[in-house]
């Protein structure tokens, strides 16, 4: 938290896409780890999750010790988007010390900024960073990296690249390739009925883990809750009366008519329409 000091006394990291060691405030680094954060205990089982979290309490734990210490932390490694932002895509437990430590928000604190344009290209640096020098990733979070790139549209090269990149084997990242089009279209499916857009975000939101497709798939099985019938019902209602609503003003029972040929043709099932006249004679 220091500001007196120079690079020269900054250790930083030594790579081709990454800038000399510089200072900015703290205030003005973005934190959104559902997009960055690389970790991810959630992949592995209950027993390797319990490890994993235990090894990350430690590494805390350290981290805050050396900030008490006066110590200076190694930089936290920064995207700077279109807009200006400097998001962290490696140090987030770095930021965690420094907040529990009690850091203003216009402290100087050291960064180095990753010269990538896009976000897809800030995570995979920061996947590499992961992988080869903290070197604490467990092989079942490199296969969730690989899982969301792949349903992110990020996974890069041939299957074999892959396979070598994310340290899995061939047959897993084949295998990968082939259910992330299937899980896609059904988050898609749920997206619509649910009458919100489908994005990027909603895929990192609502996206199963790897190891979550079985109850992923379970979940579409069972029986429709009236909330999700009562969004279908309305998702059809409204896609018919924006198609045919004056056609049912000037002719309803025509388009009954042609509603049950279609329905015969489509799904083979008979569809019969009545209509029944009040004491108006308004449709």
């Amino acid at each position: 938290m220091s500001g007196h000091k120079s690079p020269l006394d900054i250790l930083g990291i030594t790579h081709a896409l990454l800038s000399p060691p510089e200072q900015v405030l703290f205030g003005s680094l973005q934190v959104d780890e559902e997009r960055f954060q690389i970790r991810n205990p959630k992949a592995c089982s209950f027993s390797q999750t319990s490890a994993q979290e235990a090894e990350q309490r430690k590494l805390r734990d350290g981290l805050q010790a050396l900030v008490k210490a006066d110590i200076e932390l190694d930089p936290i490694i920064v995207w700077r988007d279109a807009e200006g932002r400097l998001w962290i895509i490696d140090g987030h437990h770095r930021h965690d010390a420094l907040i529990a430590s009690g850091i203003g928000s216009g402290e100087m604190i050291w960064i180095q900024v990753a010269n990538v344009s896009s976000e897809a290209q800030a995570r995979a640096l920061a996947l590499d960073i992961n992988k080869r020098l903290h070197l604490s990733l467990h092989p079942k979070e490199l296969l969730e990296n690989l899982w969301r790139a792949t349903l992110l549209g990020e996974a890069e090269g041939s299957t074999r690249e892959r396979a070598r990149k994310y340290q899995v084997s061939v047959g897993t990242a084949s295998n990968i390739a082939r259910k992330a089009p299937e899980v896609i279209a059904e988050l898609a499916r749920r997206a619509a009925l649910q009458g919100v857009v489908f994005d990027l975000e909603y895929v990192r939101q609502h996206a199963p883990l790897w190891r979550e497709l079985k109850s992923f798939w379970k979940d579409f099985e069972k029986p429709k809750s009236e909330e999700l019938l009562e969004l279908e019902r309305k998702r059809i209602a409204d896609a018919l009366l924006g198609a045919l609503g004056d056609d049912l003003k000037a002719n309803p029972e025509l388009v009954a008519e042609v509603f049950e040929e279609v329905t015969r043709e489509v799904s083979g099932k008979e569809a019969h329409m009545v209509f029944s006249k009040g004491n108006q004679e308004d449709f």
